[in-house]
């Protein structure tokens, strides 16, 4: 067998594997019980000083969470939280200072601060009419640009988009279907 038909045959397993995950995840998305991500991460905001700067939604052992994660501008921390889906008790806290590799995302949570949007408005207008599920958020900065990374997955296909935060638009060369 030649080496490259080999690796394509390691590969589409792979492949098909994470199409089911998000099959599932969408099932589970879709339940009636679970909480929207949107009010979700408007409640976790509260709870904690800072910008919600990262989302993710994971279907674990325990059922599905979404992960939130806020970084406080004024003293550089960071803090995750580990919500259930359903009840929207948070599971797990864990507070941390920045790190390097925290700075693209730090910038734009100051951007964010200083343009007096929050989270939830920002998110809003930027999925726009988009009918998928948000599965995973975070906010970065990357050649002076302040950006939101979003991705809305529709039964099985995911789509990842950005949203200039600073203009307040999509960024079309960063979209990826």
């Amino acid at each position: 067998m030649k080496p490259w038909l080999y690796g394509l045959g390691l590969l589409l397993p792979t492949l098909s594997l994470g199409a089911l995950a998000d099959a599932n995840l969408y099932k589970s998305l879709n339940q009636s019980d679970v909480r929207a991500p949107l009010n979700v991460i408007a409640e976790v905001a509260q709870l904690s000083p800072g910008v919600v700067s990262e989302f993710e939604t994971r279907l674990e052992d325990k059922g599905l969470v979404y992960q939130i994660e806020l970084v406080d501008t004024k003293d550089k921390s960071h803090t995750e939280f580990v919500v259930n889906a359903e009840t929207g008790q948070v599971l797990h806290k864990f507070t941390s200072k920045l790190q390097a590799k925290d700075m693209a995302e730090y910038r734009a949570a100051n951007s964010l601060v200083a343009s007096n949007h929050k989270m939830k408005q920002l998110l809003t207008s930027a999925i726009g009419k988009n009918t998928g599920k948000l599965i995973y958020m975070k906010l970065d900065n990357d050649l002076g640009i302040n950006y939101l990374e979003f991705t809305i997955l529709n039964g099985s296909k995911a789509q990842t988009q950005a949203f200039d935060i600073d203009r307040m638009q999509p960024i079309p060369l960063l979209t990826r279907h």
